[in-house]
């Protein structure tokens, strides 16, 4: 019996940011309903999973990037409207949403909240902070196309 020799591409098929997407998030959904219980290291990795999950959004475009686009304008109509955070910019809120998730005592759910709220605001600070973003959609994007 012979095997015919694989075409060259991407070893795991045609996935896409979109497919990479909802998989990361099939994967946190299910990470969340199996482990209800709090464990050392869950929300950080609710966190982390979600992060991943918004930045593939935000890479795959088009509809896809319509909840980061809601959460920005949220944001954004908070800054306007208020004047308490009307001279906050996106760095320091980048900063806030880290810390919070890092230092306070959250659940895996607002964990991840936090983590998928973190991703556009990385986008929108610059710089560094959304070369972060930016370098794990890409990334991720490496690993699947290889």
């Amino acid at each position: 019996m012979y095997f015919a020799a694989a075409a060259p591409g991407p070893w795991l098929g045609d996935i896409g940011y979109p497919g990479a997407a909802l998989a990361v998030t099939v994967l946190m959904i299910a990470f969340l309903k199996k482990n209800p219980k709090k464990k050392i290291g869950q929300a950080a990795a609710a966190a982390l999973m979600s992060f991943i999950a918004a930045s593939l959004y935000q890479a795959a475009g088009g509809p896809w990037q319509a909840p980061a686009d809601s959460l920005m304008r949220l944001i954004d109509n908070l800054r306007e409207s208020n004047p308490v955070f009307a001279g906050v910019g996106y760095a320091a809120l980048c900063i806030a949403v880290t810390l919070v998730i890092v230092l306070f005592n959250l659940t895996a759910r607002r964990s991840a909240f936090a983590g998928f709220l973190a991703a556009p605001l990385y986008n929108a600070a610059g710089a560094g902070y959304a070369m972060v973003a930016q370098f794990v959609a890409t990334g991720l994007a490496a690993l699947i196309h290889l």
